[in-house]
């Protein structure tokens, strides 16, 4: 009796912090799911990424010093 009340206590402790995890309804949750894209890139786009930003950041400083500058 005393391992059927460990056991139970056991599994309702584990049922109780999966259900209060997350506080955002399930609903909501598959809504945010198929809404928005995942956070997460793969290395490839993350230097591809890298590497526009440092060929715009390239070329905005070449349109900043061709361009005549007024005082």
């Amino acid at each position: 009796m005393l391992g059927s009340a460990a056991s139970f206590s056991f599994f309702l402790a584990i049922g109780s912090v999966i259900r209060t995890e997350e506080n955002i309804p399930i609903t909501l949750q598959a809504a945010r799911m198929q809404l928005f894209p995942p956070v997460v890139a793969s290395r490839q786009e993350g230097a591809m990424y890298t590497a526009t930003r440092a060929r715009w950041m390239l070329e905005k400083q070449r349109k900043s010093f061709s361009e005549p500058h007024s005082l």
